[in-house]
């Protein structure tokens, strides 16, 4: 699944990298805690627990190459969701 992300800190951005906002491939590492992280275009491989706060996510639609949209009101909730 692929997530575009922006707000990316400048933390992140530096030691990873990466601009402040990337199409990302979500994927799993091994580990007892936050599997849960995200490939970048350059190899690089962070937990959502290390991007921070403040990071938005659009989960992009793989088949037509562009990013979903939801109802306005879901769309609130679910970028609320991850923050």
């Amino acid at each position: 699944m692929e997530l575009q992300l922006s707000g990316i800190s400048s933390f992140i951005q530096e030691h990873a990298d990466v601009s402040d906002r990337e199409l990302t491939t979500f994927t799993q590492v091994d580990g007892p805690f936050h599997r849960d992280a995200v490939r970048f275009s350059n190899g690089r491989v962070i937990t959502l627990q290390a991007l921070g706060p403040g990071v938005v996510a659009r989960v992009c639609d793989t088949q037509i190459e562009r990013p979903l949209t939801l109802p306005t009101s879901e769309k609130a909730e679910k970028e609320e969701a991850l923050v």
